[in-house]
């Protein structure tokens, strides 16, 4: 049986996936920032993806609860729209705290286990907006661009180790 970690599962694609993969047997471990009660059949962590030391006491949580964490699947994301010009430097950076470093965060602490084990699989959650960019949605595309290049570096790097990455 997989072991399945996701970020963000308070709702969307997060909540859906965290769902779908119970329904079909994996053990899955959500997050969410706030815990709430919750009817959804697997279990949640809080977790803020935008604190090292939340996103260490998250991995270290999972790997109790779970045994080991086969799959990390970084789903939590926020998006602000509106004109760049309108959006001010403190909201585009909390924008890539989330969207970019959350991700860095949350790879990073997991790597250890995973390089050790031999194996593993990290799922990034991108958007099309890591492709092209379209208005008013400027910071939001900017972090999935550097999504994407971060996870086709990672994918090279960790190939040896038997650790997929997409």
């Amino acid at each position: 049986m997989k072991n399945i970690l996701i970020s963000g599962t308070s709702s969307g694609i997060g909540a859906a996936i965290a769902s779908y993969l119970h329904e079909k047997g994996y053990q899955v471990i959500g997050t969410v920032r706030k815990p709430a009660a919750s009817n959804n059949g697997y279990q949640t962590i809080k977790l803020d993806v935008t604190d090292e030391v939340s996103v260490r006491a998250c991995i270290q949580r999972a790997t109790e609860m779970m045994g080991s964490i086969d799959v990390l699947v970084n789903n939590a994301g926020v998006g602000i729209s509106g004109p760049l010009e309108d959006t001010t430097i403190e909201e585009a950076k909390w924008q890539f705290e989330t969207n970019y470093f959350g991700v860095v965060r949350m790879t990073q602490a997991i790597l250890p286990q995973m390089r050790a084990t031999n194996k593993g699989m990290i799922l990034n959650i991108s958007s099309m907006l890591g492709l092209i960019g379209i208005p008013f949605q400027g910071h939001y595309a900017a972090t999935k661009f550097a999504l994407g290049g971060f996870t086709e570096s990672l994918r090279y790097e960790l190939a040896a180790y038997n650790i997929e990455v997409t």
